[in-house]
């Protein structure tokens, strides 16, 4: 048995897609012992999780409160019992699957023996010592080169082979609850429900409201019930569905909790959402999703299950990541009529939609994947990029030597080049102490920043490693450095000998 921590105090969302993770480590073994590390108000989908032996709350709104106030000391004071709590559960292993800074400061004070994911070393420096998570940091300075979810990197960290999801687990009183909360409503077992969840964290991800009301209007016609879900800070938004359509629309934003509302789409048979928390907790439910997307990659957040749809909206710009955007070209693509039509099924009818449409499913290797509807991936991943970079981390995989597969080699091949440089400098200065090879060594750095394409993925790679060094005792520094630049080397060029 071992005691595990994971740290991941983000929001609802993140949380729930690590639920895969911990049903890995009790299947790798049923007597370890777990314990979530997350955000004060982000545990509902942990709650009853069969896979969770403890959540531990972070009062992250309390110590930011006393830090910015006179009364700092007394947030240092928090901030010293927690992590003496921490440290006393003597942790056989910590992962760390947060890229929150002041996470990997108290990774650091755990110092736990076997530590993955961010950590704030002794010596004063951040690092990160395990591949994948190192891979993960990468991901965004090179996202086209990536074909994992989150949730499938977070396996990868923690050692976890297993394959497909988890469920969220609602316990009989809070089914009992959101059954009550129908009859109440003048709803019944067999009544026809569809869930609108139009709010989100930011207005990218937010479809707009007459869309909403458009397909309400549909799927009203076609026998369902709309039962509109959100926030008390979203029963505005929910209004202005609701009054626009008929008696068959049912507003509970600010009614139910977060764990109330995850019940009551147990008694849904669709779910129209944007990349929100709860598009990921009807996932874990095993419901099914169809998801609109914007400025977000679905690639890395979709649905994490099989046999969802994603619709994403088409602009060159795809996938930005902004929170806000005046013309939110990706979302107005997507239009009310092309949901319906792959909702009810009629889609095949269609000569094209206006948006790309997904269908989630698992691969051979277990893996979360999207299949093409309508449309094409390549504005998310090169698939031969992507199977390239992942070849670099697992040497089973087999790479298709086509056109894009060439240039990736050259730009691989420029980028070992420079690299190999960078060695002889440093060689150089282990052995002559001469400080013009650092200098050197810092100009091929430089000329990484020349090369595109593939070599972005390898560029953020090295410099995450190097960043990893600490530079407290120099020549220990430079001696370490010299081998991450002869392993990145290596792990480069055999990503080619097939």
């Amino acid at each position: 048995m071992s005691r595990i921590l994971i740290l991941l105090p983000n929001n609802l969302g993140d949380v729930i897609m690590t639920l895969p993770v911990l049903d890995g480590i009790k299947k790798q073994n049923a007597q370890n012992h777990v314990t979530f590390f997350v955000e004060e108000g982000f545990e509902g989908g942990l709650i009853n999780f069969r896979s969770c032996d403890n959540i531990y709350k972070f009062p992250r709104k309390i110590v930011r409160d006393y830090v910015r106030t006179d009364s700092w000391k007394s947030g240092l004071e928090l901030l010293k019992k927690i992590s003496l709590e921490l440290t006393h559960d003597n942790f056989d292993k910590v992962i760390n699957l947060s890229q929150h800074s002041y996470i990997s400061y108290l990774v650091g004070i755990i110092n736990a023996q076997d530590t993955t994911g961010g950590i704030l070393l002794r010596e004063g420096n951040f690092a990160l010592r395990d591949a994948w998570s190192q891979y993960l940091y990468s991901v965004p300075f090179a996202r086209s080169f990536n074909r994992f979810h989150a949730t499938d990197i977070y396996k990868k960290i923690a050692g976890i082979g297993e394959k497909g999801a988890s469920r969220i687990t609602l316990t009989e009183q809070e089914k009992t609850k959101a059954k009550d909360y129908l009859i109440g409503k003048g709803l019944t077992a067999i009544s026809r429900i569809a869930i609108f969840q139009p709010g989100a964290a930011y207005s990218a991800k937010r479809w707009p409201v007459e869309n909403f009301i458009a397909l309400g209007e549909m799927l009203i016609k076609d026998g369902y019930n709309i039962i509109i879900t959100g926030a008390p800070s979203e029963i505005e938004l929910g209004k202005g569905i609701c009054q626009n359509l008929s008696s068959n629309c049912i507003l509970s934003s600010g009614e139910l909790t977060f764990r109330e509302t995850i019940a009551l789409t147990s008694f849904s048979e669709i779910c129209i959402t944007g990349d929100t928390a709860l598009m990921h907790a009807v996932a874990a439910l095993q419901k099914k999703v169809f998801a609109i997307f914007g400025s977000t990659n679905p690639v890395e957040t979709g649905p994490y299950g099989a046999d969802n749809y994603i619709f994403a909206g088409r602009c060159a710009n795809r996938p930005c990541f902004c929170n806000e955007c005046k013309s939110k070209l990706c979302l107005k693509s997507i239009l009310p009529e092309d949901v319906h039509s792959v909702i009810s099924g009629t889609a095949h009818e269609k000569n094209g939609l206006n948006c790309d449409v997904f269908k989630t499913t698992f691969n051979e290797a277990g893996f979360y994947t999207l299949l093409p509807v309508f449309g094409t991936k390549d504005h998310y991943y090169n698939e031969t990029g992507a199977d390239l970079s992942w070849r670099a981390f697992d040497s089973s995989v087999i790479v298709s030597k086509n056109e894009d597969y060439q240039l990736f080699k050259d730009e691989s091949l420029r980028f070992t080049t420079i690299l190999k440089k960078m060695e002889d400098e440093l060689t150089r200065f282990i052995i002559q102490r001469d400080n013009e090879a650092i200098h050197n060594f810092e100009n091929c750095k430089r000329d990484l920043m020349e090369i595109k394409g593939i070599g972005e993925f390898w560029k953020a790679l090295l410099n995450i490693r190097l960043n990893s060094v600490p530079v407290i005792d120099i020549m220990k520094g430079v001696s370490d450095s010299r081998k991450i630049c002869i392993d990145t080397r290596k792990q480069v060029e055999a990503v080619f000998l097939i």
